[in-house]
């Protein structure tokens, strides 16, 4: 299973290229994918961050809260 999974996880990491600006560009096929368009939304992770499509990431923020929500409610119930 881990191998399954470093497997899944590295080999769709992709190298990404500078303009001559020094902005990052993204492969064509990678926007298509996610649906990226000329609007995205960058969120930051400590040492990473990630590149969302924002109605996707507010859908996704929303089951987050859920799920935050959740797990304290559960702690309060101890």
């Amino acid at each position: 299973t881990r191998k399954a999974l470093e497997h899944r996880f590295y080999a769709s990491m992709q190298r990404l290229s500078f303009d001559t600006a020094g902005r990052i560009t993204l492969p064509e096929a990678l926007c298509a994918r996610f649906g990226l368009t000329s609007d995205v939304l960058i969120t930051g992770l400590g040492a990473s961050f990630q590149i969302w499509q924002p109605t996707a990431y507010a859908a996704y923020q929303a089951e987050q809260d859920v799920l935050v929500a959740a797990a304290f409610a559960k702690r309060e119930g101890l």
